[in-house]
């Protein structure tokens, strides 16, 4: 019977020195090399950031010089007298807008009709031919005229009838039309004038006005003559 017998003893081995000196050397040399190189690499980050920020606090400084410049211009400048005396007419004339429109939407009276409505009855039902000079409702709705002109007085009739249907003018009534014949009217120059084509004024009177011109009448009548 065969037996084997291990001759390899490591104790025998020549053993290496990991911590000899030329490796400590090395090692240090090595640290040395890498400490300068990353000192390298912050000395030109910062001298890069060094750089934006000069540049950056010269650009705020600029800017805050242009703005305190633009300030003193500001306070040095005079109000422009023009300006305000528009604003001051825009604001005048919307406030007048705001007063019509609140007048135009307002009842005048019990029936609960605004002054809107009315204009847009008669805008709605006056036919060509007739044009309207004024128009005007008493306060409490009770009384309305109406004047105009017309170059055909046979259509103040279908145009009474007209109105009839509109809601805003249901239930008026006038006491009496006046019609008369206008006067012609020249316009132009001398050499080239224009007159105007015939025609008639109208007025659709209320009863009050009606009563009140007929008082007038008795009063002047009972007057003497000198």
């Amino acid at each position: 019977m065969s037996q084997q017998i291990n001759l390899y003893n490591p104790a025998l081995l020549k053993r290496r020195e990991l911590l000899s000196a030329a490796n400590l050397a090395m090692v240090t040399a090595l640290l040395l090399l890498a400490m300068a190189g990353a000192s390298g690499v912050v000395r030109v980050k910062t001298s890069r950031l060094e750089t934006e920020v000069t540049v950056l606090s010269t650009r705020l400084k600029a800017e805050q010089d242009q703005m305190a410049a633009l300030g003193r211009e500001i306070s040095g400048r005079k109000p422009d007298v023009r300006l305000e005396s528009e604003l001051k007419t825009v604001g005048e004339l919307l406030m007048t807008r705001q007063k019509a429109m609140e007048l135009l939407g307002h009842s005048l009276g019990p029936s609960s009709v605004g002054f809107a409505e009315y204009l847009s009855g008669l805008a709605r039902q006056t036919p060509a031919g007739i044009w309207l000079t004024s128009f005007a409702v008493a306060v409490d709705g009770s009384g309305m005229e109406i004047r105009g002109r017309t170059n055909d007085p046979a259509l103040l009739p279908d145009y009474i009838q007209r109105l009839n249907g509109e809601k805003a003018f249901k239930g008026r009534s006038f006491a009496a039309m006046q019609l008369q014949a206008g006067k012609a009217e020249t316009t132009g120059t001398p050499g080239a004038a224009v007159t105007s084509p015939p025609f008639h004024e109208f007025a659709l009177i209320p009863r009050q006005k009606l009563a009140e011109e007929g008082r007038t009448a008795l009063s002047n009548a009972g007057e003497p003559r000198s």
